[in-house]
């Protein structure tokens, strides 16, 4: 994606990458770079040495808003953020992700979201659903099954009785709340 442009309503389902390289099989913003995600699913990529988010260089933007990313596999996380630069926040990457379901991810065999190179990234984690979450951050984050209602043949909308339904934040800009 070009910088300031986004994914709206877009699937990114079953890629496959076994060469070496840093991050962003599925998606990748590098330095200076600002994208959108919205209301989209990214679900069984399978990735060797990279992760199939990435946010690399430095001042790049990623935001991701009502998006499911499930059942992804590779070595080092999910979403890899990695910066070139120590200068602190100044030079720092930025990923927002608001009323997102990351469920059924695995590194190396584990759960894991985030690349431990994300050193140099701020984050803004607002009412998402994700394996690392403090249910008392006050900022509505938590981690439970969204009960996707099947999953093993690609549905991945919310099922009955998941504790993701009416729990997100309002957004006004957003025209189709899919669940």
């Amino acid at each position: 994606l070009a910088s300031g442009s986004g994914a709206y309503g877009c699937r990114m389902i079953g890629n496959v990458y076994n060469a070496s390289y840093k991050s962003g099989v599925v998606l990748q913003c590098n330095g200076w770079t600002s994208i959108t995600v919205e209301n989209c699913l990214i679900a069984n990529n399978h990735t060797h040495d990279v992760a199939p988010i990435g946010l690399g260089g430095s001042h790049g933007q990623a935001t991701f808003r009502n998006t499911t990313i499930a059942n992804n596999d590779s070595k080092i996380g999910t979403i890899s953020c990695f910066c070139g630069s120590d200068n602190g926040t100044s030079d720092a990457n930025k990923l927002t992700l608001v009323n997102t379901v990351i469920y059924g991810n695995t590194a190396g065999g584990a759960v894991q979201t985030f690349n431990p190179l994300s050193i140099y990234t701020t984050y803004d984690i607002r009412h998402c659903n994700y394996p690392e979450a403090d249910p008392n951050d006050g900022k509505g984050n938590f981690y439970a099954d969204p009960r996707f209602a099947d999953a093993a043949n690609g549905d991945f909308s919310l099922g009955k009785g998941s504790a993701c339904v009416d729990v997100g934040e309002d957004i006004p800009t957003l025209t189709e709340d899919i669940d």
